[in-house]
């Protein structure tokens, strides 16, 4: 890992700028990343490795299920520093990636039983993970940017990140395509821990900013009953409330209904994760023409 980056209370100019080029290079490669681990291949990967109806059907609850562990990395952020806790967060969440990479091999020897579980586990580890490094998100970009430029530089992350992840997916696609066995999903699971282990190390080296970290140890009844005070937050509060409700009960069943109810080879029901990208990638370019103009509240709308 990196050195740790330092605590400051406020960023230069030059700090802003390296502090963004740093992420604008881990959100690239974590792209390239999240291709690899993502909850399709995830999912993918369990159904290669015959686990049971109830293994699969509670692996796909995980990516919502282990929402709660936001607050664990709310209080690890106030005690670490943002940038730290996210760094630590991506490294042990691709650990887990590696830990499961055996499954296979237990299949055919007096460890059957375990293979299963092994991969239930580390895949709730990996999304826990997940949730506890994704709640510095946010914050360490608000800081690293400016009113003026904060818009702008979301978009083209959004926008850096889909295209990523959609030409990877594109390989993913015809790599399977070539060869669909339960080794080509190691080699995929293994180049895909290995660079989100480097890309934790990128975060490791973005500034630390003090009232960031003062704001990770607000309480979360403070920041509850601040939100209820204003229309503005109980609003979007509402809104992203509805949009999870919408994702979990859309998003973790999907490649299951494709892969169980169409018997479909694993190759062809990535591609349609395929197309989901190509959508995102139109919508993310259109944020990113019109963020200058228009400001954050827009895109946070649109998208």
């Amino acid at each position: 890992m990196s050195a740790p980056a330092t605590s400051t209370a406020t960023l230069t100019e030059d700090q802003r700028t390296e502090a963004q080029r740093l992420l604008m290079r881990f959100f690239l490669i974590n792209g390239i990343v999240v291709t690899c681990v993502m909850e399709n291949i995830l999912l993918l990967w369990a159904l290669q490795n015959d686990l049971s109806a109830a293994h699969v059907a509670v692996i796909t609850t995980f990516s919502m299920l282990t929402m709660p562990m936001m607050l664990a990395g709310k209080r690890i952020s106030a005690a670490l520093g943002l940038a730290r806790a996210w760094s630590l967060a991506w490294f042990y969440r691709y650990f887990f990636v590696l830990a499961m990479l055996p499954a296979p091999w237990l299949r055919g020897t007096a460890m059957a039983p375990v293979a299963p579980w092994l991969i239930t586990i580390c895949i709730f580890g990996l999304f826990s993970m997940r949730s506890i490094g994704m709640v510095n998100n946010l914050p360490i970009i608000g800081g690293i940017t400016t009113r003026d430029d904060q818009g702008s530089f979301q978009a083209k992350v959004t926008l850096r990140s889909y295209s990523t992840y959609f030409v990877g997916t594109g390989c993913l696609v015809g790599l399977l395509h070539w060869r669909d066995t339960p080794a080509t999903f190691q080699i995929i699971l293994l180049c895909g821990s290995l660079l989100g282990m480097y890309s934790a190390s990128l975060l490791r080296r973005l500034p630390e900013l003090d009232d960031s970290r003062d704001a990770a140890r607000v309480g979360l009844l403070k920041i509850i009953r601040h939100m209820l005070q204003s229309v503005t937050l109980r609003r979007l509060a509402a809104g992203w409330c509805g949009t999870a409700v919408a994702t979990a009960l859309i998003v973790p069943i999907a490649m299951l209904a494709v892969k169980r109810g169409y018997n479909v080879p694993d190759n062809t029901a990535l591609f349609f994760t395929l197309l989901e990208l190509a959508g995102s990638i139109v919508a993310a370019y259109a944020l990113t023409v019109i963020a200058d103009h228009t400001g954050p509240r827009p895109i946070l709308i649109l998208s």
